[in-house]
């Protein structure tokens, strides 16, 4: 059974997605606006990262 969790914000704005895949590392895709320090903000574009590593 696969399980997720997303995050949202007070908007309702999908701001991270995680979950564990078939081969048992965790992934996330997380919103691409996120990731600039300087001026964070709600992209709408979603980037995929590798959090973990196999099992």
């Amino acid at each position: 059974m696969a399980s997720f969790n997303e995050f949202f914000d007070l908007q309702g704005n999908l701001l991270l997605v995680s979950w564990i895949d078939r081969a048992g590392i965790c992934q996330a895709a997380m919103d691409r606006g996120l990731f600039d320090p300087n001026n964070p903000k709600v992209g709408k574009v979603r980037v995929l990262v590798t959090m973990g590593r196999a099992l």
